[in-house]
């Protein structure tokens, strides 16, 4: 079931996307490359005939909102159907001695470095980012678009925490099934 309001919204963003004005084929020119991508959308809208749009390589300008829109409207339709993950988050915060060379001075030169990674999780955008900061200045950041795999880390997740109170303020104690 699909609340009114997501639903609502996801129609909107069809119509921004104006699926009825793409060209009904996509493809790209020139040699065949060496990972390639296939689509096929059959689009109908009320008292309409429905339509084929394909393509390889090659997609529509309101391509990336279209699949945006299909990745939230799914996000919500399995959220408000169960009550999944979302989003998680973990962080990891430490202090470390950073001991470097100081060719001016020639000795070594010790000061301590605080180092925070984060790892977020996000069924809604299907992605996977990692953080890293240091000294609370970002230094790295990798972010992958990998719905399965988040699906699958998410679902893993809710499995291993659905018998685990979390009302006693503690992870750690165990409720038995009925």
């Amino acid at each position: 079931m699909c609340p009114k309001e997501s639903s609502e919204s996801f129609l909107n963003s069809l119509d921004e996307c104006a699926i009825p004005k793409w060209k009904r084929s996509y493809f790209q020119e020139g040699g065949i490359p060496a990972f390639s991508f296939r689509w096929f959308l059959l689009y109908k809208e009320e008292n309409q005939e429905a339509k084929e749009y394909q393509g390889i390589n090659s997609v529509p300008g309101s391509w990336n909102r279209f699949i945006a829109s299909l990745n939230r409207l799914t996000a919500e339709v399995n959220s408000a159907n169960s009550h999944q993950i979302m989003r998680f988050s973990l962080r990891v915060e430490e202090e470390r001695e950073n001991v470097s060379w100081n060719p001016l001075t020639q000795k070594e030169e010790r000061e301590d470095v605080f180092f925070e990674e984060t790892l977020l999780l996000s069924r809604e955008s299907q992605s996977l980012v990692y953080l890293q900061n240091m000294n609370k200045l970002p230094s790295v950041k990798h972010e992958y678009f990998i719905p399965k795999i988040v699906d699958y880390l998410l679902g893993n997740i809710e499995r291993y925490f659905q018998h685990y109170d979390q009302s006693e303020g503690s992870i750690g104690k165990r409720v038995r099934p009925f």
